[in-house]
C-alpha cells in the first residue's frame, strides 16, 4: 500500500552526501506501529467471536510475535524487539525506501522480497546504493545499542550488506558491514564524509554461497561491535568510537557488474 506522500527516490550514496536521519522514535511507538503493521486491522469497538476486543487480539498477537523472536546473539543478549519486518511488502510503519532513483538505482519490493538494485556500474570501489527505513511520518530511527539481523542474497553485483549507526548529527558518519560476492567481509567505519573508510575488520567467510539466503547480523553495544554470518561469529570483537547511534539500512555494490541484492526478515532488538 503506497504512502500518502511517497518518500524521495533513493540515491546512489557516497560518503559525504548521505542524508542525516531526524529524531528517534519512542520504543513503544515503534513496536505499536511496526509489529501491528503485520496484523490485520479491525474496528476496536466490536468484540471478536472469541469474546476479546480487536485491541486485545492485537496485543496477544504482538506478544506472540515478540515471544517467538528472541534475540539469538550474546554480548549482551536479550533486548526489546523493536523492528520485525519480513520485507515482503511495503509497511508504512517502517517506511522503507521504495521508489526508483536516478541512473537505474532502485529500492523496491518484488516477488515477496526487498531488492536493492543498481543497474549501472561504478568504478569507485567505495560506491554503493543504500536503502533505509524512514519510520512513521518519515521521522527516522536512531538506534544506539542493538542487535540487527537480516537475510541476504546477492543475486547480482559485487557486494551487499548492512549499514548502521548512520549519524543524524554528523553527515556521512556510519558503519558498513560489507560482504563480497566472493565470500570476503569488511567492517568499514566512515567518518564525516571521508573519501574512503577505515577498515576495522576483514577476512574470508567459510562455505559462503551468495545466491542462498545468508543471515547477517551486527551487535553494537557501547563501543563494541560483533559481526555474525549464519549465526556464527565473524572475526574478533571490534572496539571503535566513530559513531554511537543512528539509523540502519541495506546496501548493494556494483563496481564491476550491475547489482541486485535481495533482503528478507529484518529484526532489531534494542538494549537498555
Amino acid at each position: 500500500m503506497p504512502p500518502s506522500s511517497p518518500p524521495p527516490p533513493p540515491q546512489r550514496k557516497r560518503p559525504g552526501i548521505l542524508i542525516p536521519i531526524a529524531i528517534a522514535l519512542l520504543l513503544l511507538a515503534v513496536i505499536g506501529g511496526g509489529v501491528f503493521a503485520l496484523l490485520s486491522h479491525t474496528t476496536p469497538s466490536k468484540p471478536t467471536s472469541s469474546g476479546l476486543t480487536p485491541a486485545q487480539v492485537n496485543a496477544t498477537a504482538t506478544a506472540t510475535i515478540i515471544a517467538g523472536n528472541q534475540n539469538p546473539y550474546p554480548n549482551p543478549g536479550g533486548g526489546t524487539l523493536t523492528m520485525y519486518d519480513p520485507l515482503t511488502t511495503y509497511y508504512p510503519a517502517y517506511g522503507w525506501d521504495h521508489v526508483p532513483g536516478p541512473n537505474g538505482t532502485n529500492c523496491t519490493f518484488n516477488g515477496g522480497t526487498y531488492h536493492v538494485i543498481e543497474a549501472q556500474t561504478n568504478s569507485d570501489p567505495n560506491d554503493y546504493l543504500a536503502c533505509n527505513p524512514e519510520g512513521p511520518g518519515g521521522q527516522g530511527y536512531d538506534f544506539k545499542n542493538f542487535a540487527l539481523e537480516v537475510q541476504m542474497r546477492i543475486l547480482k553485483g559485487d557486494a551487499g550488506g548492512v549499514f548502521f549507526r548512520l549519524s543524524r548529527v554528523s553527515n556521512g558518519t556510519f558503519y558498513y558491514f560489507r560482504i563480497g560476492v566472493e565470500g570476503t567481509y569488511q567492517l568499514q567505519a566512515w567518518a564525516n564524509g571521508a573519501n574512503k573508510p577505515k577498515i576495522l575488520s576483514k577476512g574470508n567467510l567459510q562455505n559462503f554461497d551468495p545466491s542462498h539466503n545468508n543471515t547477517i547480523a551486527v551487535v553494537a553495544n557501547g563501543n563494541s561491535i560483533d559481526l555474525y554470518v549464519n549465526l556464527q561469529s565473524v572475526g574478533n570483537k571490534v572496539v571503535d568510537t566513530t559513531s554511537s547511534s543512528g539509523t540502519i539500512g541495506l546496501a548493494s555494490s556494483a563496481t564491476s557488474q550491475p547489482a541486485d541484492v535481495a533482503f528478507n526478515n529484518v529484526r532489531v532488538w534494542v538494549f537498555q
